[in-house]
C-alpha cells in the first residue's frame, strides 16, 4: 500500500526500513512456514463478516499472467486474456464474492498445462517443488473443486454463480455445479440453441441456430434499457433482451434455459444462458449480469 514505484521484496524493504531489513523480509517471505489454510479460513470469515448478503453472487474467471523465461510454476505458451492470443504467461483460476456491500476474491489456484506433466519437464517440476502427487487438472476442474468447500462454509448468502464463455460453454461443468444455485453463463455468439417459440421462422424451433442468428430475426427480441451500476463516470446502461430456448433438439424440459443477451455502450453484444425458472425477473437477470463487472476489477486493482 506503500508509494513505492517497485513492489518486490528489496524495494518494500529499502523503502520501509532501510538496507539492513532486505534479508530479513525475504526470509520472511522465502523461507518461513506459512499456515496458509488458517489464513484462507481467516479470510473467509472476515469477508463474510464484511460482505454476506442475500443478494449475494459467486463469479468464477481465470486470469492471465504475462512472463518472459520459463521457470515460474507452470509457464507455457498458452492463451493470454490481456494479450487476446497465445504468449508465454501462468494462469490461474480465481472466485470472487460480490454483494451491495463490496466484492472480495476468497479462492485461487494456479493451473498446471498439461506439458508440465510430460517426462521433458520432469527436472523442472522439482525445481519448482511441485509435489509428486498433483495430478493434471482442467479449469473447471479446478473451480468445483474450490467451490466445495467454500460453500459449505454457508457463511455468504446468495444463489447466484456466473462465469464467462470459457466455462459457459463447457455443458459438463454446468452440470456439475450445486443443483441449489442458479447460473448465469456466458456463451459464444456461435452457440447453438433451439428457440421454444419464433412465430417468424417456424424452423428455426426445430433446426436451431447460432445464437448470433437469432439478431437478425425480425420482432423476436424485445430490447429494454436498464441501468447495471453506477461507474467510476457515471451510471453503466445496456440494452437486454431475452429468450427461452432449449439445448438441444430434444426440446425436453430439462435443457430449456433463458438465453440472456446484453448490448453494452460499445455495441458489442454478449449473450449468456441460465438455468434459472421461467418466472424470473427481467431485472433479477440484469443485476446478475451486473455482478460479473466485480471479479474483472479485483484482477484490475490487484494486479
Amino acid at each position: 500500500l506503500s508509494d513505492a514505484e517497485r513492489k518486490n521484496v528489496e524495494a518494500i524493504a529499502l523503502k520501509l526500513d532501510g538496507p539492513e531489513r532486505v534479508r530479513n523480509l525475504q526470509r520472511f517471505v522465502n523461507d518461513y512456514q506459512w499456515d496458509e489454510p488458517w489464513m484462507r479460513t481467516r479470510h473467509w470469515e472476515l469477508s463474510a463478516e464484511a460482505l454476506s448478503d442475500p443478494h449475494g453472487v459467486w463469479s468464477v474467471d481465470a486470469s492471465e499472467f504475462l512472463k518472459k523465461g520459463t521457470a515460474s510454476v507452470g509457464v507455457a505458451a498458452q492463451y493470454c486474456g490481456a494479450e487476446g492470443k497465445t504468449a508465454n504467461c501462468q494462469s490461474g483460476v480465481f472466485i470472487c464474492y460480490s454483494s451491495p456491500k463490496g466484492h472480495a476474491l476468497l479462492e485461487s489456484r494456479l493451473y498446471l498445462p498439461k506439458c508440465w506433466f510430460e517426462p521433458a519437464y520432469a527436472e523442472r517440476r522439482r525445481l519448482c517443488r511441485i509435489p509428486e502427487d498433483v495430478g493434471f487438472e482442467t479449469k473447471p476442474q479446478l473451480v468445483l473443486k474450490l467451490l466445495q468447500p467454500l460453500l459449505a462454509t454457508q457463511q455468504f448468502g446468495g444463489r447466484w454463480i456466473t462465469c464467462d464463455c470459457s466455462f459457459g460453454n463447457n455443458e459438463a461443468f454446468l452440470e456439475e455445479l450445486p443443483k441449489e444455485f442458479h447460473y448465469l453463463a456466458e456463451i459464444a455468439c456461435t452457440r447453438k440453441v433451439w428457440p421454444k417459440a419464433c412465430a417468424a421462422q417456424r424452423r428455426l424451433e426445430q433446426e436451431g441456430c447460432p445464437v448470433e442468428q437469432l439478431l437478425k430475426i425480425k420482432g423476436l427480441l424485445n430490447w429494454q434499457t436498464h441501468r447495471i451500476a453506477e461507474g467510476e463516470k457515471g451510471p453503466l446502461v445496456a440494452a437486454f433482451a431475452r429468450l427461452r430456448v432449449y439445448l438441444s433438439p430434444e426440446r425436453t424440459p430439462e435443457s430449456e434455459r433463458w438465453l440472456l443477451l446484453r448490448n453494452d455502450a460499445n455495441c458489442k453484444i454478449k449473450y449468456a444462458l441460465s438455468n434459472a425458472p421461467q418466472q424470473t425477473p427481467m431485472r433479477e437477470l440484469v443485476r446478475v449480469s451486473g455482478a460479473r463487472w466485480p471479479i474483472e476489477r479485483c484482477f484490475q486493482e490487484d494486479k
